[in-house]
């Protein structure tokens, strides 16, 4: 039997090539990363952004809260060349785009900003776990979980909407067949979305998101104006899959043992220095750096959309580093 020719994948050059540059890019941003982070600790900048907070106010609270919004914007200024680099070039590069820069800058300070709001909520609260508790990666661990839950359940009504327009699906007659789909599949109650992703980009994609009163069935623009019904009903069934299978959960349910493993202390001398909050042992800071990042990046990963509330949640992992640069 001969395969339909329709169903026949064909990959190009251009393809490899952009799958091969996201490769890259992505194990470029983790060794990027640390790099910046130990830069950042080394050259003690840290030191210098919490003295500077400390000048502001004498409230503990609130110096962690200001030590927050400049560690922010250090981050940023560094990690600009590779965001602008892999969000902004590489699209542009293999046309999967037209956004202007303007535009896209844009979206980057929004990120930021909720990045940076959530945390300065967020880090004052995780270094008072850190100095009140002795066990304090066992608190944090724990304290993560109702902080996730939370995000998913704000994300499509608080985030996504800051950086495009979500509207009810126009098409009656294919919203009724995707409530169908999804209620064979369980996924009762939900609402369905369109949503102008096509200003930012050319790309397709569709997803279920949210829980109890905000879970929705969300379709990109773009995908509703290159794929016909049966098309789409496709590509729901398999996103469908993900949620029933509760894929979201288990890409952070599964790993909690091993972040509150992997940020315990080898020993008490480094829990006592940690915890003091002025200063952290020279031997113990190498295992703090390491073990307090990988924590938090694994603690705070949520679901999320598109690419720019990635970026926004990308933010909140500022919370990680400032905990690990804080010394």
């Amino acid at each position: 039997m001969q395969n339909d020719p329709q169903l026949v994948i064909h990959v190009t050059d251009e393809m490899i090539r952009h799958s091969r540059i996201l490769d890259i890019l992505y194990f470029t941003g983790f060794v990027y990363g640390v790099v910046e982070l130990l830069i950042i600790l080394n050259l003690r900048i840290s030191a210098r952004l919490r003295d500077l907070a400390a000048r502001a106010t004498n409230r503990p609270y609130l110096i962690a809260m200001t030590y927050v919004v400049l560690f922010a914007i250090v981050t940023a200024v560094l990690n600009f060349p590779l965001v602008y680099y892999s969000g902004y070039v590489v699209p542009h590069q293999f046309n999967l785009t037209d956004q202007k820069f303007g535009a896209w800058l844009g979206d980057e300070a929004k990120a930021l900003l909720i990045g940076t709001m959530i945390s300065i909520i967020l880090v004052p609260l995780a270094l008072l776990a850190i100095r009140g508790f002795k066990r304090w990666w066992v608190v944090l661990s724990i304290g993560s979980i109702p902080v996730i839950i939370l995000l998913f359940v704000i994300a499509p009504v608080f985030i996504d909407p800051v950086f495009n327009k979500f509207e009810p699906l126009k098409d009656q007659v294919l919203k009724q067949k995707l409530l169908d789909e999804a209620a064979r599949a369980g996924i009762e109650g939900s609402r369905v979305y369109e949503v102008d992703k096509s200003k930012q980009t050319k790309t397709m994609n569709a997803y279920v998101t949210g829980l109890g009163p905000t879970k929705r069935i969300v379709m990109w623009d773009t995908l509703l104006a290159k794929l016909d019904q049966d098309e789409i009903l496709a590509v729901m069934g398999h996103e469908m899959g993900h949620y029933v299978l509760h894929h979201v959960w288990q890409a952070w349910r599964g790993p909690l043992w091993v972040r509150s493993s992997s940020c315990s202390s080898p020993n008490a001398s480094m829990n006592r220095d940690w915890r003091d909050g002025e200063r952290v042992g020279e031997s113990a800071r190498p295992v703090i750096r390491h073990r307090c990042r990988g924590c938090w990046s694994l603690c705070l990963r949520s679901h999320s959309s598109d690419r720019r509330s990635r970026t926004a949640f990308r933010d909140i992992m500022n919370i990680s580093r400032t905990c690990s640069a804080w010394s």
